[in-house]
């Protein structure tokens, strides 16, 4: 690592709190003399120790002891300067080496046409910032792909499109990372005069255009070493689970024909919706790949064990009754990962399917209470005509961990009703309500699109200008986090 612009101590903010311990250690008894800011210390350990939740009782000590550290080691750390840090390593941390290889490579011809992609997105362009980092990662996927190419004789997917597929995922989570802090040096540079133009819209162009330059782009990420460390975690998460994704696709391509399309030609992959749900073990999430004759399957990057059992479970019950039979769903679990029928909306045509559709719905939220389940709202049901489908059982037998005491009335009156029907979270049920907001229905029967949101989601003002601010307001939209607004 030979550039002077990563040799600066300045990166070593972003190292880990175990990874500054484990270095220290590394050089126990032959530590230099090094001058600890005892007063920065003191200040540092008094704002750890006021955050909720080591203000009760022992958990700090408890926090400190999941490390093996000592309260003495983290004063330590906490006080040193930054160069000693660096000092004491014997060589650059891996993620660091990685980032100053991405900026003095030359441009690859494999390379996507990263600003072409990105124009379906209105802030798009602030990943110029971070371009030499996704170039690093796409060469990486172009080499797997290529490998892939010469494993497999029937590919599920166009060798010449797929990396733009995989690709697609990726802009969205990198601007939830890096927006705030684009728009807040965007402000920035406005004060300073460095923007050009004559218009609030030209001089944001400006600013865009300064991002593409290698100086401006390193100076920002020094200046934020941790988000730029993390931005690299990030994209090396989606360039992993892009391969892992695709490895499996293509191993269990004959077995997820003959299981969920074995009557008609699947196609070709052409598309890989990433945002059905929150992301795990390095960035893994549920997948949903659209084909090009219209078929869908979902990808689950965890062992569906529990999902096949609770079919068996269905079938059973299905088999001793004589009510309308509930839907069961398609699976190929492959142990650690697996494949499940996708289910499609859809509404009733007649008053028996909307009948028999409310019948399944009340042997559902008497079977999941009978198990002490939860967390069935909205998002985890699909009608899919006369059919309810519940699509996540992560929260299958959830039993009470404590008693209730009866000696107190509001925890009582609480536990009766966390611990009835209402827990299942099928049944309409309002939350987060107050003096000024009527509440929100997020249940599995009564959770819509267009309620108000509880609390003031974030969004842009001034969008495409120099003069871009977050605001907050409540939106007509779903409970959730504010996601990139794409044009």
């Amino acid at each position: 690592m030979n550039s002077p612009e990563f040799q600066v101590s300045a990166w070593y903010q972003a190292l880990t709190l175990k990874e500054r311990l484990a270095s220290l250690r590394s050089v126990r008894g032959n530590i230099p003399n090094v001058e600890v800011n005892a007063d920065l210390a003191e200040r540092r350990m008094q704002r750890w120790r006021s955050q909720p939740p080591f203000t009760t009782s022992s958990y700090f000590e408890q926090r400190l002891a999941i490390d093996g550290m000592t309260e003495d080691e983290f004063r330590y750390l906490l006080g040193e300067p930054i160069e000693a840090v660096r000092d004491r390593l014997s060589e650059p941390p891996t993620w660091l080496v990685e980032l100053a290889q991405a900026f003095s490579r030359p441009p690859s011809s494999n390379q996507l046409p990263l600003l072409t992609i990105l124009e379906d997105y209105e802030m798009g362009g602030f990943l110029s910032v971070i371009e030499p980092l996704i170039n690093q990662a796409c060469d990486r996927v172009h080499e797997e792909v290529q490998a892939l190419e010469s494993m497999y004789s029937d590919l599920p997917y166009d060798p010449s499109t797929i990396e733009e597929v995989l690709f697609e995922n990726l802009p969205g989570s990198l601007l939830s990372m890096l927006e705030r802090t684009m728009v807040l040096e965007l402000n920035v540079a406005r004060l300073q005069g460095l923007l050009n133009g004559d218009t609030a819209e030209e001089r944001f162009e400006s600013f865009l255009q300064r991002l593409q330059e290698r100086d401006v782009a390193i100076a920002l990420l020094h200046e934020y070493p941790v988000l730029a460390r993390q931005l690299k975690i990030r994209i090396d998460h989606w360039v992993n689970f892009s391969l892992e994704f695709l490895y499996h696709l293509c191993a269990d391509w004959q077995a997820i024909r003959a299981t969920f399309s074995s009557e008609n030609d699947a196609g070709l992959l052409v598309e890989i919706n990433g945002g059905e749900g929150d992301q795990h073990r390095g960035g893994r999430a549920v997948l949903v790949a659209n084909f090009s004759s219209g078929f869908q399957i979902v990808y689950k990057p965890k062992s569906l064990a529990v999902d096949v059992h609770f079919q068996e479970l269905l079938t059973w019950i299905n088999q001793k009754s004589d009510r309308p039979p509930f839907r069961t769903l398609k699976i190929l679990d492959r142990g650690t990962y697996g494949w499940v029928e996708f289910i499609a909306a859809q509404g009733c045509t007649s008053l028996e399917e909307i009948q028999r559709f409310y019948e399944r719905q009340g042997g559902y939220l008497a079977l999941l209470y009978a198990i002490q389940a939860t967390d069935f709202h909205y998002e985890n049901l699909i009608a899919a005509g006369e059919n309810p489908v519940l699509i996540d059982l992560e929260s299958l037998f959830h039993p009470n961990p404590k008693g209730i005491d009866i000696a107190e009335a509001d925890e009582f009156a609480f536990d009766s009703m966390a611990y009835s029907v209402l827990r299942v979270g099928l049944l309409p049920e309002r939350v987060w309500s107050n003096a000024e907001y009527e509440g929100t229905d997020i249940s599995g029967l009564g959770g819509k699109e267009g309620q108000l949101t509880p609390h003031r989601r974030p969004y842009w003002e001034g969008m495409g200008t120099d003069e871009m601010r977050l605001m907050r307001a409540r939106t007509g939209s779903n409970a959730r986090e504010a996601e990139p607004t794409k044009s």
